[in-house]
């Protein structure tokens, strides 16, 4: 959106939007693009958000901030030189943010909330800025020790500033995902960029934030996004082949990566028959 309104190129370098003492420290700073950022393809490493979120969860009054997860990926990089190769990272959208602020104006979550959630009509939808979620929103529980479960919804999670600070709700992601792809908030051009993959990332089909990925066993194609915490996880897809928007939010403290497929799977067989 912000390159549609010429205040940045997706071309440019990540030095010209991000302060000089800052690049310094990012290996290959100075060669590194958005785009790059966007497609992660940057070989900038990610964080290890599990320990941040345990640290949070036993001491919730001293919440971690998005510079403590973006120097531990910063400290971790390179992974390989920029464009040659593609690592999912979450310090990559930190990185997005602060050239967000610096782009537009106003502080991303101000951006954001202008130009998405208001003219969207995401009235459920809002920047986690405390470590309380009021609203209509599903909890996040975790299984512990001796079968006990930990609520993980009101943890503060600045530390993911751009890549996770965002509490929805699943009504308000279908009215997402729809105005997205119908060119009400971006171009269908720009759109049409988004969704093609770069070759780096290979079966992950992943373009500059959305990605595109064929589910054999229910012969669909499923576009969109998916991500979580512990004790919650949600699947974002729109089925081309049944022009569908499907929105998953699933709150099982047990659910590993197979069980979440065998849903995924279970959900997409019953929409297409």
């Amino acid at each position: 959106k912000l390159a549609e309104e010429k205040k940045l190129s997706l071309d440019d370098p990540i030095a010209r939007w991000l302060p000089a003492d800052l690049i310094e420290k990012i290996p290959n700073g100075r060669i590194i693009t958005v785009r790059q950022l966007l497609d992660h393809t940057s070989g900038i490493a990610d964080y290890e958000e599990i320990s941040i979120i345990l640290r949070e969860y036993r001491n919730p009054d001293v919440p971690a901030t998005y510079k403590d997860a973006m120097w531990q990926g910063i400290n971790e990089s390179p992974l390989y030189p920029p464009g040659t190769n593609y690592t999912y990272s979450n310090v990559n959208y930190i990185l997005l943010t602060l050239i967000i602020d610096n782009a537009s104006g106003v502080p991303y979550e101000d951006y954001v909330t202008r130009n998405i959630f208001v003219p969207v009509g995401m009235n459920d939808t809002f920047i986690q800025e405390t470590n309380h979620i009021p609203g209509p929103h599903m909890t996040a529980t975790q299984r512990g020790e001796n079968d006990t479960y930990a609520d993980m919804s009101n943890l503060y999670v600045q530390f993911d500033r751009g890549a996770g600070d965002i509490v929805s709700t699943t009504a308000d992601l279908n009215l997402f995902h729809r105005a997205l792809r119908e060119g009400k908030l971006i171009s269908k051009s720009s759109f049409a960029a988004m969704e093609k993959p770069s070759p780096q990332s290979r079966e992950q089909g992943y373009g500059l934030g959305y990605m595109t990925t064929f589910n054999a066993a229910a012969n669909l194609t499923l576009q969109g996004h998916g991500g979580g915490y512990p004790g919650s996880f949600t699947l974002w897809d729109y089925l081309p082949e049944k022009d569908t928007y499907v929105t998953l939010n699933l709150n099982s403290a047990d659910m590993s990566t197979e069980n979440l497929k065998m849903v995924r799977t279970a959900l997409l067989t019953y929409l297409k028959n």
